[in-house]
């Protein structure tokens, strides 16, 4: 199925908020933990496949930071402060915060992997069905077609790999020209 019939089918789906209401100080802090959840992540993966050291300072401070929003959290009571969130249009937030959780559905199938079970590939198939449903909502959002989000990955690509892939050109970004592949 091509990307604008599965987006039309997928989007006829979706719930759409006027405004999203809840507790803007759990939100802020579930992202920012999340932010460094996200970046530990980043520096496994480039160790495992770009062969670039974890730095351990940086390790150590996103450490203390996720113990610092932890124990924020716990000291926060869900849904007592409701408010509108402000900032970000509801569609956004729906988009993003369901393709992080999808994510994670993800992240847990495969630590089961890891821990011994086999890996259960229509729970992964199901898990990926959810992000592209999520993505649709998103770049529908943010007025962003597929083959938009894939010519300019494959743009930035070229700037960072002008033949192939290197350990070197991995560890060794020039973001600035990055960016300017991918804004062309």
């Amino acid at each position: 199925m091509d990307h604008k019939t599965f987006t039309q089918l997928a989007l006829r789906t979706e719930q759409r908020l006027p405004a999203v209401v809840l507790d803007q100080a759990d939100l802020e802090s579930v992202l920012a933990a999340l932010k460094e959840v996200g970046g530990m992540l980043d520096s496994v993966k480039k160790r495992a496949f770009y062969n670039r050291p974890i730095n351990a300072a940086e390790w150590s401070a996103r450490a203390k930071s996720l113990s610092f929003y932890g124990s924020f959290l716990l000291d926060l009571a869900p849904d007592t402060d409701r408010v509108e969130v402000t900032g970000v249009d509801p569609r956004v937030l729906h988009g993003v915060v369901g393709i992080v959780t999808e994510a994670v559905e993800l992240a847990e199938a495969l630590l089961l992997a890891i821990e011994g079970s086999e890996l259960d590939r229509t729970n992964v198939i199901e898990e990926l069905g959810d992000i592209d449903w999520y993505r649709a909502i998103l770049l529908d959002a943010i007025g962003a077609s597929e083959e938009e989000v894939r010519t300019r990955l494959l743009a930035k690509l070229a700037t960072r790999y002008p033949e192939k892939y290197t350990d070197e050109a991995a560890n060794t970004r020039d973001l600035a020209a990055e960016r300017k592949a991918l804004e062309a």
